[in-house]
């Protein structure tokens, strides 16, 4: 990936988001063995294909998290560490976890509440 570009979600969490209901339009989908094609041409919701088995929307790490937000009413955020070290942090009611890079960041808190979501929707909640 180049560096002036946003990172998809890796396959393990577009399967995670097809589960958990992500439905909006991306350019870029994984098939069933993993392999991500970017920029395929049309912009839709690979979920909402017929072989929802085989093919899954690849969002942007940020549009997952933004989806989070809006569709399932998470409050999400990252901001900078205030350790000695550069890096970021992921902020809760009870920790803060130091991460070398924002992108790293975001996926770990994506991974984070995409296990969270999946519990409480796992538990009825």
């Amino acid at each position: 990936m180049k560096s002036d570009q946003l990172q998809n979600v890796t396959f393990g969490q577009a399967k995670a988001l097809n589960a958990l209901g992500f439905d909006w339009p991306t350019i870029a989908r994984y098939d069933d063995h993993g392999i991500l094609y970017e920029y395929y041409e049309g912009c839709e919701n690979w979920n909402d294909e017929e072989e929802t088995d085989s093919l899954f929307s690849a969002p942007t790490v940020a549009l997952a998290l933004k989806w989070l937000r809006d569709a399932k009413g998470l409050r999400l955020g990252i901001v900078p560490c205030k350790k000695a070290y550069t890096g970021y942090c992921i902020s809760d009611t009870s920790a803060a976890y130091a991460y070398p890079t924002y992108e790293e960041a975001e996926s770990a808190i994506l991974d984070r509440a995409i296990a969270e979501l999946a519990k409480a929707e796992g538990d009825g909640r």
